[in-house]
């Protein structure tokens, strides 16, 4: 039994509870063992080591914080490449990454320690596409490789009596965050979003962290339209604000009611205040096939 510093990375496949349901136990098992394949592939290539994969999980350390930082961008690439074209683009996995570094305990071919459990509670926050990472890791990183991260501030980790910084390691090319002064929220800021499509409403705040956009069934709000993506846009309320992320192929232009507009493309905005969201082509504020967002206590 040692004891050494390494950097913990859990990767989950996303939904594949509903892979099984789709496409039955032997084609999920098998297109999960290819993620997994791949997911293997690439941590070898990075100078780390597979330490177990639990289910849909794969769990791996490092012993260099760039080297698993650029692992978990290369995983997210990996199955994007992979599942690109074909009749597989419509049951493309994603992944969520968790990173954490500290000193473990090595016993046989496993780790235990803090560290482990701490990247296994992030990997459990991240969203789909989502890699995040806490600050042990972002404060070993060169200074370009900080200018791919993006602070979520402190939010609460099961097990930690405190809440811990935790960032958000971006892989998506183009992909940044434009932040309005109005995103400077106070502590008594509105507790939730409501989004309305016609007699849809949905509503995004600590109750339900995330809702999904596009035309798949599986969103939250299905959108119709050829100019609309499977998986058009996500929103977030994390640390007090609405984040509003395009992952489409044709934008997503929002405008508040302040009159101040934005077209998005694999780019992400704080939404604040009230407004209207038209995924993938420009609706005056007023169509009724355009989103409206509002604020509410």
């Amino acid at each position: 039994m040692t004891e050494s510093n390494l950097i913990i990375l859990f990767a989950d496949i996303a939904q594949s509870t509903r892979l099984y349901e789709l496409l039955g136990d032997q084609a999920a098992e098998s297109l999960i063992g290819i993620c997994l394949s791949r997911l293997t592939e690439v941590t070898t290539r990075h100078e780390g080591t597979v330490i177990k994969t639990i289910g849909d999980e794969v769990m791996c350390t490092f012993p260099v914080t760039r080297e698993a930082v650029d692992a978990a961008k290369a995983m997210h690439a990996a199955l994007e490449e992979r599942f690109s074209v074909g009749e597989d683009a419509a049951l493309s996995p994603n992944l969520h990454v968790g990173l954490h570094a500290g000193p473990v305990i090595q016993r046989e071919n496993d780790v235990f320690g803090d560290a482990v459990n701490v990247a296994a509670r992030l990997v459990k926050l991240a969203k789909s596409r989502q890699i995040l990472a806490s600050r042990t890791v972002v404060d070993d990183l060169d200074p370009v490789q900080r200018t791919s991260t993006r602070s979520l501030g402190c939010l609460p980790v099961r097990g930690k009596t405190a809440d811990i910084p935790i960032f958000e390691l971006i892989w998506e090319e183009c992909d940044m965050t434009i932040i309005a002064e109005h995103a400077l929220v106070p502590p008594d800021a509105p507790a939730s979003m409501e989004l309305r499509l016609g007699d849809r409403i949905l509503r995004v705040g600590p109750g339900k962290a995330s809702v999904t956009l596009g035309r798949d069934q599986r969103n939250d709000l299905v959108l119709t339209g050829s100019h609309v993506s499977r998986s058009h846009a996500r929103i977030e309320f994390l640390a007090g604000k609405f984040l509003l992320s395009d992952r489409s192929s044709n934008g997503t232009w929002v405008s508040f009611r302040d009159g101040k507009s934005v077209h998005l493309r694999r780019d992400k905005v704080v939404l604040y205040g009230s407004g209207t969201i038209s995924p993938g082509v420009q609706r005056k504020p007023d169509s009724p096939e355009a989103v409206r967002f509002v604020e509410t206590s």
